[in-house]
């Protein structure tokens, strides 16, 4: 009698600005997910293979909470796009390691990709995403506008993507107003003119007492120690520079390309997430729909702009119906 295939589902979290990994772990236990956190460079791809020994192998799920702060942290990353490329590349290796093991000898497991990004790491899935449905249109573009002289070729196949759910929480597609966006790049900077003179513990709270994430109050919480970690991987002239590079002014907008996610076909869905209390993203979510852009649309019952620390328990739940 063949041995039955076991399936385990690998769920790759990124966070936020000014927050961190450890975001994720009421979420994990709700999901009754192993909690693994990458080493602090997560340029070691072979995490996930050595973490994985030691996991028990009954557990189906596993929640990977990537850090963001090293990648952000390094120089010569100038913004959203770079740091995108980064965590591509750096999941291309992970994913790697998931085929070498399903082609291993008397191999039984049959492993899922699934990505989940808030906030700022909302905003690097959703610069993966677009950059891709852009390198498509461009393909296909080339090869039916031949340069003079060249032939036309067949257009390229839609792009596939490793990941087969894609869940955005406050997940900001850009703004689309030019005299907007030039308003908020002066906000930012001048956020982080204040990163570089003032304690770092004092603007974080201050940065989290803004709309929307004074929706959810425990965002405030844990504020030393979160902002001693940011200081940790960088120093402040650096988190200054991240603030205004790497934030919602300089980010393109997204809606367009949005449009275009059918693209990726049946074998990706999208979940869009924010809580109901968090009137500016329930409203963003709206547009959205209006606009046509693929996916499931949920708003959490009496939880704010953080619905994995407001709801996790709620979260979870949605989350295991999407996975099916």
């Amino acid at each position: 009698m063949p041995i039955a295939r076991r399936e385990v589902i690998w769920i790759h979290a990124l966070h936020g600005f000014l927050r961190g990994p450890e975001d994720f772990e009421d979420l994990a236990h709700s999901l009754e997910a192993a909690f693994i956190a990458p080493p602090s460079d997560p340029d070691s791809l072979n995490w996930s293979l050595h973490r994985d020994v030691e996991l028990d192998p009954s557990v189906r799920l596993r929640l990977v909470a990537w850090d963001l702060r090293s990648w952000l942290s390094q120089p010569g990353l100038a913004g959203l796009p770079d740091l995108a490329r980064k965590f591509a590349d750096g999941f291309e290796g992970v994913l790697d390691h998931s085929v070498a093991r399903a082609k291993a000898p008397k191999s039984v497991v049959h492993e899922r990709h699934i990505l989940l990004g808030e906030g700022l790491g909302a905003r690097v899935v959703l610069q993966d995403l677009c950059g891709r449905i852009r390198a498509h249109e461009q393909a296909c573009f080339e090869a039916t506008h031949p340069k003079k002289g060249g032939r036309k070729k067949q257009p390229p196949a839609p792009p596939r993507l490793p990941w087969d759910r894609v869940l955005l929480l406050g997940a900001h597609p850009g703004i689309l107003n030019l005299q907007d966006r030039r308003q908020r790049q002066e906000l930012e900077n001048q956020w982080a003119r204040r990163f570089i003179k003032e304690p770092l513990e004092q603007v974080r709270a201050e940065w989290f007492q803004q709309a929307p994430y004074a929706t959810s109050p425990r965002m405030l919480q844990a504020l030393h120690s979160e902002a001693k970690s940011w200081k940790q991987f960088m120093p402040l002239e650096r988190l200054a520079e991240v603030t205004e590079h790497f934030l919602l002014g300089r980010q393109d907008d997204f809606r367009e390309s949005l449009q275009q996610f059918r693209t990726f076909g049946e074998e990706t869905r999208f979940l869009w997430i924010t809580g109901e209390k968090d009137r500016k993203f329930v409203g963003i979510l709206h547009e959205l729909q209006d606009l046509g852009v693929p996916g499931e649309f949920w708003m959490c019952p009496e939880s704010g702009h953080a619905v994995y620390l407001d709801s996790p328990a709620d979260l979870a739940e949605k989350i295991r119906f999407f996975l099916v």
